[in-house]
This record gives structure tokens, sequence and C-alpha cells, in this order.
């Protein structure tokens, strides 16, 4: 039968809309597919839609799902269905089919080294699960070969699938990272001596730790949510009103004393300051205030003499906080809503600085523990024997993230004995000193790190050509909480911690650490250790 030629265009018109149809219904499939993958961040929940996911494409008799487990450095089973675990633990997988398919990036053929009952009617499949800087996984399918169900669309789209598993799962790994240094921040606010509490621009309480509830004599911290002035009593209300109304002027306050009743017979007075909280943007979201049990005279002379460091680290460490946090739920914000899932460079880019800021917030929260482990006498060191070179070189690889304008000079001969020294504490020490002789040499300049034998102590010094230390903090600068005031030339962020934390290392290891600086010419820390006699 001849086709005229209307006839051809109109033949030819319906099969380009049917195509259209099938990419608009395979892409609209996709789309969703991939939605139920990225909007969530429970591993349990990602795990369960990626195999219903996979059974509707292949409709698998059975599969075990196994993911990488850094604790055992291995790979094992998070879930399985139609297969009991006891009898997945007859199967020996041969680890070159897992090398390669990770290595390839898509499905293969896998095969068992050992097979207690093979079964001839049954194909195996395996599908590697990759982020783009790590190997996250794989999924083992156990299918009938008459389905025929791994055609060149099923694999296509099965690829895509391992794909935005790969991103979901990395995703929840950075979302639990998240929850656990949130928790951390949690557990560092609840073990303060103090009461602390926020509130937002509503007056709405934000915070409230059980120490502050204890203080105020309150049953329970069950009021976050609630407007200040509803649950506490007039004085405390005129208290936290004057607070509010100079940080809003300030940006801090100093100690104010007042007399606290809690019950007929029990009176106690009480200091409070606060400090005024900004987002990222420079924005005011909040007051935190601060209460102190003020009963102890010796307890109020120490208050009275540290008022201003107190009000300068809680506003540091506000800031240190809140800026990683702000950063971080800004960009997992855009990738919830605005970053196509497709666009693999931009989530990459986007992973990469939550990542960053991830580790931000752990190194300040390491570093609020161990300040409260030294308070609490929880600080504990394990002696090895171990070399200066040998720390030394765990620490210069952290220093990467420095510009380029710095000469960092290693001058450590060899020979030197070793010390009996905790090394990851060690390491903690001279990448705070090195840090800081960087940190404070912002126009560049040379550091040196030296070493040499003094009598009977090992040596070692940390110098720069920074913008050094006055005379007059020098005797402090290894106080708690005290930072020198450097606003006059530069702002240089931190909490005043570190250098706190190296001293009591150095002293727990029955060694000492001095400084010697000129102001616009440089810093030198000098540190002696035993080294060890065996």
């Amino acid at each position: 039968m001849k086709i005229e030629p209307i006839e051809k265009d109109i033949f030819f018109l319906r099969k380009t809309i049917s195509d259209l149809t099938e990419e608009m219904d395979l892409l609209r499939m996709l789309h969703d597919m991939s939605k139920q993958l990225l909007s969530k961040f429970e591993l349990n929940e990602i795990t369960a839609i990626l195999l219903n996911i996979i059974k509707e494409i292949i409709n698998y008799n059975s599969c075990a799902l196994y993911l990488y487990n850094k604790d055992s450095n291995s790979y094992k089973v998070a879930e399985v269905r139609g297969i009991s675990e006891n009898k997945l633990k007859q199967y020996k997988l041969d680890e070159r089919i897992i090398s390669w398919a990770f290595k390839e990036g898509r499905w293969a053929q896998a095969f068992f080294s050992e097979h207690p009952n093979p079964k001839s009617d049954e194909l195996v499949y395996i599908l590697p699960l990759q982020s783009v800087k790590k190997n996250l996984g794989f999924l083992l399918t156990f299918t009938d070969p008459e389905k025929d169900a791994f055609t060149p669309a099923n694999i296509k789209l099965l690829a895509f699938i391992a794909t935005q598993a790969g991103t979901a799962l990395e995703n929840q790994d950075l979302y639990s990272e998240l929850n656990y240094s949130k928790e951390y921040i949690n557990n560092i606010l609840e073990s303060i001596n103090g009461g602390l509490i926020t509130i937002d621009m509503m007056d709405k309480i934000t915070q409230i730790n059980k120490n502050a509830t204890a203080m105020l004599g309150l049953p329970s911290g069950d009021i976050v949510g609630s407007r200040y002035k509803d649950v506490f009593t007039d004085i405390v209300v005129k208290m936290i009103d004057n607070e509010k109304k100079k940080a809003l002027k300030d940006g801090f306050t100093s100690e104010v004393l007042f007399e606290y009743t809690i019950s007929e017979n029990l009176i106690i007075p009480l200091g409070i300051n606060s400090s005024l909280l900004l987002d990222g943007a420079g924005n005011r979201n909040g007051i935190i205030i601060v209460l102190r049990n003020m009963a102890a005279s010796k307890e109020l002379e120490r208050i009275r003499q540290l008022d201003e460091l107190k009000n300068e680290f809680v506003s540091n460490v506000s800031h240190e906080l809140r800026t990683p946090l702000s950063i971080i739920k800004s960009y997992v914000e855009v990738m919830l809503e605005q970053v196509d899932p497709d666009d693999h460079q931009t989530r990459k880019e986007f992973l990469t600085v939550i990542n960053t800021e991830t580790d931000r917030l752990s190194d300040l929260v390491s570093d609020l523990l161990d300040i409260s482990r030294i308070e609490a006498d929880r600080f504990d060191i394990e002696l090895n024997s171990i070399s200066i070179s040998d720390i030394i070189e765990s620490v210069l690889p952290k220093l990467e993230t420095f510009d380029n304008n710095h000469n960092l000079i290693v001058d450590i001969p060899s020979g030197l004995p070793d010390l009996l020294a905790d090394k990851d504490k060690m390491v903690q020490v001279f990448i705070n000193l090195l840090t800081n002789a960087l940190k404070f040499s912002p126009d560049g300049g040379k550091v040196f790190i030296r070493a040499e034998i003094k009598k009977d102590k090992l040596k070692c010094d940390v110098s720069d050509q920074g913008i050094g230390i006055p005379e007059k903090d020098i005797n402090r600068i290894f106080e708690k909480f005290y930072r020198v005031d450097n606003s006059d030339k530069y702002e240089i962020s931190g909490t005043g911690l570190g250098l706190p934390i190296v001293n009591h290392i150095i002293a727990s290891h029955g060694g000492e650490i001095s400084v010697k600086s000129h102001l616009d010419k440089g810093s030198t820390f000098t540190i002696l250790l035993p080294f060890d006699r065996n």
C-alpha cells in the first residue's frame, strides 16, 4: 500500500509525539525516584526506598544491601529481602568482583568462590553504590534468568538510581555528623556550671540548660518556645529585660548581681550577663543569658576577676558556633530546594563546603570537651616512645589550608632521642602552636620549628615573624578564655582555649612551656620535654 506524503508526515508526527511522551514519562519517573531518595536523611528510610525502587525495576527474588563500616573497615549487611542473614553468610563473594564493580561503576554479574548450594537457575548481580569521593556499599540481587530484567534500558535506569542512592547515602552521612555535632554542643552546654538561656527576637525561649532551671527553681526545662515573660518570676523578667536592652545597644553586658528567692527559706545571689547573637549575615537573631550562682565568696571573687573574659568567651564561642552552623544550614537548604539533583558538580561543591564547616565545628567541640575534661580532672594521656620528627610529620599535612605567603622551615637534626609521650596529644600541641604562628602572621613571613638537646631535656622552639604579644599579656596567655586584643590591627578569630590546653598537655608530660615576644617582630614558644630514658 502506497503511503501519500501527507500520510507519511502524519505517521512521523504521531511517532515523534509517542516517543516524546515516553521520554517525558521516563523523565517524570526518574525525577520521582530521585526525589524519593534525596528527600530522606534517615538511613533506614533511604535503604527501604532504594530496595523498593530496584524491586520495581527488575523484580528480584531476593537481595542484600552492604554498606561500608568505617569502624571495621569492611562492608556489612545493612538490609536483606527474601534471604536470611545466616544463609547469606554461607556465600563468599569474590573480592575481585567487588573491586572491579567499583572501578567500572556499573552493574556486574557476581560469582562466589564458595557456595553451599549453587542454583543454576538464578543469576546474582552486584550494583556498586558510590559518591564522588568514596565507595559507600553495594547491592546484591538474585534474579531468574528468564525474567530478562537486565535490558539496556533497565541497566541505564539502574545506573541512575545507583548514582542518586550514593548521593543520598553521603547526604545522610553528613546529616548524621551534623546531628552528632549538635548533640555534642548540647552536652557541652549542659556540662557548663552556669545557667544558660537563649531567647529570640520575639522574646521566646529557644534553649535553657538544667543549671538554669535549678537556679531559678523551675520544675523542668520544658519551657522552650514559651515567652520568658510568661514563665519567669517578676524579678527575673526585669533582669532579662535590662540585659536585653543593654545587649541590643552594646552587643554584650557586664555581670550584674541580684538576689533571687527560690523558696521561702532559700535566697541565693545570682550573677547575670548577656551577649547578642548574630547570624552569618550579621543580623540579630537573639540574646544569650548567662546565670551564675554567686553564693560562695571565693567564687564571687573569681567571677569578678573573670567578668570580662567570660563575656568575651561566650561571645566568641557563640560566633564560632554560629558561623559554621549558619553556613551548613544555608547550603543544605539550597541543595534541597534549588540545586538540580542531576547537577553533581554543584552538589559536590556544596557538600565540600558543608564537610569543611563540619570539621570546623568538630575542632571547636573537641577544644570545649578538652577544657571540660581538664576541669573535671579526667584528661588522660597514653605514653609511648615517639620521635619529635614523627610528630612534626603528622602535623605538617594539617597546615596545608593556609596560604603560601608563609615559609615554614623545619630544623630538626637526626639522632635526637625519642620522647615518652602521647602522640595524639603532642600532635595537638604543635598543630595549635603552628596554627597560631601562621594565623598571627597575617602578612606572611617565616615560621620556624627547631629542636635540640638542652641538658636533660628536648627543647623545641616554634617561632614566627608576626604581630607579637604585648608585654602586659604574656603572663596571661595560658589562662583559660584569655585572648590578646589585636582588634586595633587585625580581626583574628578564636576562643582562647588553645594555649591553656597546650599548657596542660605539656605539664601532663612533665614538661614546661614559655614564650618570648616582641611587638611587630614575632613570638617564640619554647617547649622543654623529658625524653625516653629506656
